[in-house]
């Protein structure tokens, strides 16, 4: 009796999705590493035709939009645990700059603010849970809300992805903005959000 129909076509999956993988992690790998790959160059590493890695990521773009996301998924994610709310929250700040800014140099995007907005509303409970309790123990303004979250995670990540910028200016730049974060800063009451 034949094999069912039903077995190739699963494992054609299982090894689509195998090709994806690995074309990720050298994407991520040579990124992380401070070169920039060709295509050509990905699709080597990952040992599979260019023809495959363009089925899978259509354009340059495409490719650092999934790094980017692999990053933000094994590095920023596990950052995010609620007992400790305060550092937590400062570390998922700065782990997303300090990796994101690594990649990026790499693999230049245009949409870089975009694409963190959209990682960080993919995970919002969880910064959500970070933000109600660095609230509730006094050590983030009350006036900040959640939809405020990811939109200054975008603009810290573009304004620190500066090629001009090393790393004590970094420093300086998020202590400044932890500073601004914090019940008491000097900033005062923030305007309202247009809706």
């Amino acid at each position: 009796m034949p094999p069912e129909p039903v077995a190739r076509p699963r494992a054609q999956r299982i090894d689509a999705r195998s090709n994806a993988q690995r074309i990720v992690e050298v994407a991520r790998a040579a990124f992380l590493s401070g070169s920039s790959p060709s295509l050509e160059e990905i699709a080597a590493g990952a040992e599979v035709g260019i023809a495959t890695l363009y089925r899978h990521f259509p354009n340059r773009e495409a490719l650092i939009r999934a790094a980017y996301h692999a990053v933000f998924e094994d590095v920023i994610v596990p950052q995010l645990a609620p007992e400790n709310v305060l550092p937590a929250f400062r570390n998922a700040f700065v782990a997303i700059s300090v990796q994101v800014i690594e990649l990026l140099s790499a693999a230049p995007t245009s949409n870089l603010a975009e694409l963190t907005r959209e990682l960080v509303d993919e995970h919002i409970e969880l910064f959500a849970v970070l933000l109600d309790g660095a609230q509730a123990q006094g050590d983030i303004r009350a006036d900040l809300t959640l939809e405020d979250v990811p939109h200054i995670l975008g603009m810290l990540v573009v304004g620190l992805a500066s090629p001009s910028l090393d790393d004590d200016s970094r420093a300086r730049y998020l202590t400044l903005m932890f500073d601004a974060l914090t019940p008491g800063s000097n900033i005062g009451e923030l305007p309202p959000l247009s809706r």
